[in-house]
């Protein structure tokens, strides 16, 4: 952690400028990767099927970031409802537990 001594931008304030925009633009960049990669391979193969080749399509870089939606979307969508899922089994797992626990209590006296 640099003190006011050796911190090169001083009293102007933009170390925690640079900060915050260091973590908000690092996530977006690589968002950004894994949305063209996703529409990418999307169209690829999808013009592989009608026997087109992708750079004959003349796509940008837009269509690709929106050609990732959908695939994405599925992606993301299938992981919420496992998360979902392992946090209502989590649950009722506890609750079983410590209802037999409390059984075995009334059992044993």
């Amino acid at each position: 952690m640099p003190t006011k001594a050796t911190d090169p931008f001083g009293d102007r304030g933009l170390g925690p400028l640079i900060q915050v925009a260091s973590q908000v633009l690092a996530p977006a960049g690589a968002l950004t990767a894994v949305l063209y990669h996703f529409g990418y391979v999307r169209e690829k193969e999808l013009l592989a099927y009608f026997g087109v080749e992708l750079g004959s399509a003349g796509l940008s870089t837009t269509d690709y970031l929106l050609s990732s939606a959908g695939p994405l979307f599925s992606l993301l969508a299938t992981m919420v409802v496992i998360g979902v899922a392992a946090i209502i089994a989590h649950h009722l797992l506890a609750y079983l537990l410590s209802r037999a626990n409390h059984l075995w209590r009334q059992i044993t006296w």
